[in-house]
């Protein structure tokens, strides 16, 4: 138990620092370093039933297993952590996982189940008031819409988070926002909106150091 809570504390500390700053190669080869710790740490605490910590340290890696295209194995940590007894997990930590299930279930094509777990999520933050959270929750959903081609559906959802994101002045979502609306602007013929978006979504990405921003 003490080497989980070391590395949830590990995952909690650094895995943020994926999301711009313009050191994300340096965290990840960290994460990478001690990737067999971390799935250790996890699998105890799923065979353990600390659905609190496991949760929690699934949250927390959700990015990271997306950054590294570890779709199916992220997706199944999760599942299992979602689906201890969860009367002890606070609210905001099980919206995030189920955000971040929802993400891993979108990237693997699986669009209803995406969705009803993007749906969750976003009804928890709501209820929370948790803005910051359910800009990334309806982001995600507004792109399982996209896929599912309910294209007003989609761009509702994604400008809903681009306000909150703007609200609360999180750059590097807002920038993914951005960059999600273009795209769908793209698939609508809209070029004027997909140069204005794009355009706004690299210069915040500069701005913040986003590996992604740097490619064009």
């Amino acid at each position: 138990r003490a080497h989980a809570l070391y590395y949830l504390a590990f995952a909690e500390d650094i895995t943020p620092r994926l999301r711009g700053g313009g050191q994300q190669a340096r965290w990840l080869t960290l994460l990478n370093q001690e990737q067999e710790n971390l799935r250790a740490a996890l699998l105890k605490l799923i065979e353990e039933g600390e659905a609190t910590l496991a949760v929690r340290l699934c949250a927390a890696l959700s990015w990271y297993w997306i950054t590294r295209g570890s779709f199916h194995e992220g997706q199944g940590f999760l599942e299992a952590a979602l689906a201890l007894p969860h009367s002890g997990v606070s609210p905001a930590s099980r919206a995030q996982a189920l955000c971040g299930a929802g993400d891993l279930a979108l990237r693997q094509g699986n669009y209803t189940t995406a969705a009803l777990l993007l749906e969750e999520s976003v009804a928890v933050y709501r209820e929370l008031k948790h803005t910051p959270g359910m800009a990334e929750a309806l982001l995600n959903l507004g792109l399982v819409r996209a896929y599912q081609q309910h294209f007003a559906a989609a761009r509702s959802l994604m400008e809903q988070s681009i306000s909150l994101c703007r609200a609360e002045e999180d750059t590097w979502l807002l920038g993914h926002a951005l960059d999600s609306l273009a795209r769908l602007a793209w698939e609508q013929g809209d070029a004027e909106a997909t140069r204005r978006l794009s355009e706004e979504s690299m210069r915040l990405g500069r701005e913040i150091g986003e590996t992604r921003a740097e490619i064009s």
